[in-house]
């Protein structure tokens, strides 16, 4: 589903890196984390940002430590319910810390598990 005000993927950040990125971090991680804790072993099919970017050139985008992978079902919920909390919480403070851990690192293209 393509929301106008948000931008296709490409203009989301989502580039051909991502695109490869997110293959062999579903290698890695092949199941949905909120089902496997429910004990259902259900495939992932989206690399999640656990707090929410904006965009690309979020200093959030590319650290494997924010990334999780879920089922579709999973992550729709998570984009409705979760994030604008958690997006209101950023906005006020509340990920300083993790920004801050992010922004120490240059470059987050890297080998997927090496962390």
């Amino acid at each position: 589903m393509h929301d106008s005000r948000r931008g296709n993927r490409r203009e989301r950040g989502y580039s051909a890196k991502w695109d490869k990125y997110r293959l062999q971090f579903l290698k890695l991680h092949p199941l949905c984390v909120d089902c496997e804790k429910l004990g259902l072993y259900v495939p992932a099919k989206v690399v999640d940002h656990i707090i929410p970017i904006n965009g690309g050139d979020d200093v959030l985008f590319w650290p494997e430590w924010n990334h999780q992978g879920l089922c579709q079902t999973h992550h729709n919920r998570k984009t409705t319910q979760q994030d604008p909390i958690t997006k209101a919480n950023r906005k006020a403070g509340m990920y300083r810390e993790q920004e801050q851990r992010a922004a120490q690192r240059n470059d987050w293209i890297y080998e997927v598990g090496h962390e």
